[in-house]
């Protein structure tokens, strides 16, 4: 809960804008992401008894990872905005997005990190949450841009 105060660590949990709500998180891996879609669907709950709220999340993955485990964690009830990360070993967003597809999920395939973004904030009303990540890489440049 306190571990970017603590430790001076980026990305963990990190709350980067109140409205629309906008939190990252470097989780990579399905142990790590299990953990973060737990506490993002408990927030999305929580922010639901006081008006609608939509959960965007702006995603992608490095190949090496569990990325069919992840895939099956991902909220049903979001908006994906799918990029990739600047790294040799990145999955290409379309394949990403063509497996989130495949589970029943509305996905925009956008490539690059900030046109995703772009979209995520451009879409999201006040009341809305947006979350980043998947990837090191990722939340790195969103919060090298923001």
């Amino acid at each position: 809960r306190h571990v970017v105060d603590m430790t001076g660590l980026r990305g963990r949990w990190e709350v980067l804008r109140e409205k629309p709500f906008v939190v990252c998180d470097t989780g990579h891996n399905s142990h790590g992401l299990k953990y973060v879609f737990t506490q993002l669907q408990t927030l999305h709950r929580e922010r639901n008894k006081e008006g609608r709220s939509v959960l965007r999340i702006v995603f992608g993955m490095l190949r090496d990872k569990d990325v069919d485990e992840v895939v099956g964690l991902l909220p049903d009830n979001a908006v994906y905005y799918i990029t990739q990360p600047s790294s040799m070993r990145a999955m290409p967003a379309a394949e990403l997005a063509e497996k989130i597809k495949k589970e029943g999920r509305v996905v925009h395939c956008l490539g690059q990190v900030s046109p995703a973004m772009g979209a995520a904030l451009k879409d999201a009303g006040e009341n809305d949450i947006i979350f980043i990540g998947g990837s090191n890489y990722i939340v790195g440049k969103i919060i090298e841009t923001l």
